[in-house]
This record gives C-alpha cells, sequence and structure tokens, in this order.
C-alpha cells in the first residue's frame, strides 16, 4: 500500500499516524519495500523514536542493517514455531501413544498450524 512513496511522503503518513493516535508508530513490517527505507528509519532514530523493523527480504540481512544504519541496530532472529512448540501452545502434551480422542484433537491442530503458517507466510 505505501511502497510507491516518496521518502519525504512517509513523514507525512507519520505525521496524519501522531495525529489520529497521540504518539508516533515504532514498528515497520516489510520497511524494505519503501523507497529509501534506510534514510527514513535513521532519520526516524535521530528524532528519538524506538523503531522496530522486520521483514523476510535478503536487503534486511542483519549485516546490511548495521551497515546502513550506521551501527544504529540491534536484530534479533524470531524463528516460527515449530509443531511442537504450537503443541505445547495449545497445552497439548507430546508423547509418542496417543488415545484416539487425542489423535484427533493432534490431527485438528496440525491442520490449523498449517493454515496459520499459510497465512504468515503470504
Amino acid at each position: 500500500m505505501f511502497k510507491n512513496l516518496e521518502p519525504s511522503e512517509i513523514f507525512d503518513v507519520i505525521s496524519m499516524y501522531v495525529e489520529i493516535f497521540g504518539e508516533g508508530p515504532n514498528f515497520f513490517d516489510e520497511v524494505q519495500n519503501l523507497a529509501e527505507w534506510q534514510s527514513v528509519v535513521r532519520s526516524l532514530i535521530d528524532k528519538g523514536y524506538n523503531v522496530f523493523i522486520s521483514g523476510l527480504s535478503s536487503k534486511l540481512l542483519s549485516k546490511e542493517i548495521a551497515t546502513q544504519l550506521r551501527g544504529r541496530s540491534l536484530s534479533y532472529l524470531l524463528l516460527p514455531f515449530s509443531f511442537r512448540e504450537f503443541l505445547r501452545l495449545k497445552n497439548l502434551e507430546t508423547k509418542n501413544y496417543y488415545t484416539l480422542e487425542e489423535e484427533g484433537k493432534v490431527k485438528n491442530l496440525l491442520l490449523n498450524y498449517l493454515e496459520e503458517a499459510l497465512i504468515q507466510k503470504f
């Protein structure tokens, strides 16, 4: 939606955001799709914003971010849940053998897990 904005227009969007919500945004997802995103993020950091950026592109490799933001960055790799972690989140104990009812729950949760993974991917 915003990927065709010029860098100066991004600041206009941020200004409108502040008018509506009373504070500036601090999280930018898929920021690498914006033209000259590095200079926009650097400017926000210099103005005192705590900025969190995320994306799935090789343009956001931690070494490149540190270079482009001139040392103003901390990188954190966040991996998706494994299915075992997902089951733990849903309070289902993992074990070697399940009753028929438990097996049905595991299969239902597997479908849910795969649907969530597809939604996140797209």
